[in-house]
């Protein structure tokens, strides 16, 4: 890769179209998040309002149903119209009770002609005499506004004289009507102005608040069609949101402001993050100028040196293919196979290109093989060697001898692998231990190889404290049938009494043809009763077994066999095998064809 000068201008170029966008997209964001903040104050006070305004008209309908409950309950005692007869102390003790079910109720009383006939009322709460005189109504339940005690009262005809009513007359305070609004509590920043249609302020919840500085707002909405509606007030240090509301069926207005004495705090510290995320961006992309700059420098000499490390790579490459040997080269980090030159690709059956999709240990017969020679390289640092099966690309396993080493290659760590194939080798070295320990006419144990197995077995029995017996077979008459029948048969016959003892002994015991007719097994952990078993049901079935020669004729042959016991004094196979042939020439010299266990009158 090398640098030209136009692509640095256009980098440069393209940096600071970048810069201008980031800071756009800052002012834009900013606006944006204003914006957002202004809508959502004037959100909040308009709910606000509407919470209050729902909560008034609630409270004073729970009053005037309170006071129709009472009316209700006083009509029965005021029916008769008679002033003289009137139980007041009846009257004033139901008055208490209902007076006891609002807190936003301070009086109640019963009026007739102007004149309190009963009252009950709280502490420093009276009724204003100016609201006594009414004695008829246009509606069930009349509203009026005392705007000089901020209270609203509230008429009701009891009974139906048109001429002398009774009037149930109850007075709220408004106070007490805002104490008990829950969201102005919650709402530190909320503020509450009710006044009347006269502009009369009825009660503020705050001092600081001047009804004044907002009049022309208000009489423009007073004169409006509009039930509500939400202005905003913008000083030097401070913002406020109005929302002013007509009470329905209520000669009630509300003013509400929400007043924001931090000036939109969140949207001061979402300004100052984006700032923050601004100057880093901006910083971070003078970092990437500064390094393309820098890169420029560093290119030049970084391509020569990957030039040099390219013609190095070639040689050793180069050197390798000429190498006669099979040799692989593998990444030792991930163990992928990055080259491998034509020889190791002829032994493993498979082109140069589908090895380089491969890991090395893939070649591997057994994983266990190639994890021990890298435990060994990574101890040492030094070439190992390992005899191991590997698989050609067919599936075909064969041996071969892995030379494997750690060098660099292009500043890399890199497996470098041998590979010979010694399977000829392998199975020559079969071949000639077969030859050396295995008796060519029976395919049994020869002599030596026998006598050397059946030491050892005896040291591991005589360790493990078990049981053992030994037993020797020889063919009767052999040379008669030599003699008769030919050496052909006779090896025939040997052949088939070894068949016949591999039938009948289990695959732990060790058999060998010591020579001639002559055979001997040993039996691990096999005592001298069980071992007699065995050679009777031996000797039986080599005695009831035809053996047909290639002219047809057939010959009938018999055996004698001696046993004895492995004893623990025996460390050597060589005095139970002396044993065992004195009690084979007892049953020789005892007419052939029987088992003789040993005593020692036999010796």
């Amino acid at each position: 890769m090398t640098w030209q000068s136009k692509k640095l201008y256009l980098v440069v170029f393209g940096s600071l179209l970048l810069a201008i966008g980031i800071l756009w997209l800052l002012a834009t964001q900013v606006t944006n998040s204003y914006r957002a903040e202004a809508k959502r104050h004037q959100l909040e006070t308009e709910n606000i309002g509407i919470a209050v305004e729902h909560e008034l008209r609630t409270k004073l309908k729970e009053a005037q149903f309170i006071q129709e409950i009472a009316a209700g309950t006083l009509l029965p005692i005021l029916s008769n119209g008679k002033q003289n007869e009137i139980n007041t102390a009846k009257i004033s003790e139901i008055l208490n009770i209902y007076l006891a079910r609002s807190p936003a109720i301070s009086a109640i009383a019963i009026t007739n002609s102007g004149n309190i006939i009963s009252s009950a009322s709280r502490e420093n709460s009276t009724i204003s005499n100016a609201f006594l005189p009414i004695t008829s109504l246009k509606n069930s339940n009349q509203l009026l506004i005392d705007a000089e005690t901020g209270s609203i009262y509230i008429y009701q005809q009891i009974n139906n004289n048109q001429e002398n009513p009774f009037i149930l007359l109850t007075k709220i305070s408004i106070h007490q009507l805002i104490e008990n609004i829950n969201i102005l509590s919650n709402n530190q920043n909320s503020s509450i102005i009710l006044f009347d249609k006269n502009l009369n302020v009825l009660y503020k919840t705050s001092r600081q608040i001047n009804f004044s500085d907002n009049l022309d707002i208000i009489k423009y909405f007073l004169s409006s069609k509009q039930q509500s509606s939400s202005f905003t007030n913008n000083r030097k240090n401070q913002s406020s949101q109005l929302n002013l509301r007509k009470v329905t069926n209520i000669p009630l207005n509300i003013a509400l402001f929400n007043e924001n004495h931090e000036r939109f705090t969140t949207w001061k510290n979402n300004t100052v993050v984006y700032i923050l995320v601004c100057v880093l961006m901006l910083g971070l992309l003078l970092q990437i100028l500064y390094s393309l700059i820098r890169a420029k420098r560093l290119n030049q000499a970084l391509f020569l040196k990957e030039s040099k490390l390219s013609a190095s790579e070639t040689r050793f490459r180069q050197m390798i293919e000429a190498m006669p040997i099979g040799l692989i080269l593998a990444r030792a980090q991930d163990k992928l196979i990055i080259y491998i030159n034509k020889p190791a690709a002829q032994i493993l059956d498979m082109p140069q290109a589908s090895a380089l999709s491969k890991r090395v240990f893939e070649i591997y017969a057994d994983r266990d093989s190639f994890t021990s020679q890298i435990s060994a390289i990574s101890i040492s640092s030094t070439s190992q060697s390992l005899e191991c099966i590997l698989i050609r690309n067919t599936g075909e396993s064969f041996w071969a001898n892995v030379s494997m080493s750690l060098v660099d290659v292009a500043e890399t760590q890199t497996l470098l692998i041998g590979i010979a194939d010694i399977s000829a080798q392998k199975r020559l070295e079969a071949e000639l231990k077969h030859q050396a320990t295995t008796d060519h006419l029976s395919g049994l144990y020869n002599r030596a190889h026998f006598i050397n197995s059946s030491n050892k077995e005896i040291q591991r029995i005589q360790r493990l404290k078990k049981n053992a017996s030994l037993m020797m077979l020889d063919i009767d008459h052999f040379k008669r049938v030599n003699d008769n029948f030919g050496h052909d048969a006779g090896d025939l016959v040997i052949q088939i009494i070894a068949l016949t003892c591999q039938e009948i002994l289990r695959d732990i015991d060790l058999l060998g043809r010591l020579g001639g007719e002559e055979f001997a097994a040993l039996l691990p952990e096999t005592s001298v009763e069980e071992a007699l078993k065995v050679a009777e049901r031996l000797r039986a079935t080599i005695e009831n077994r035809q053996i047909k020669l290639k002219n047809g004729q057939i010959i009938n042959i018999t055996s004698s066999i001696g046993v004895t016991e492995v004893t623990h004094q025996d460390e050597m196979i060589d005095f139970a095998l002396k044993r065992a042939d004195l009690a084979l020439y007892s049953s020789k010299n005892n007419g052939r064809n029987r088992v003789t266990n040993f005593d020692s009158s036999l010796e």
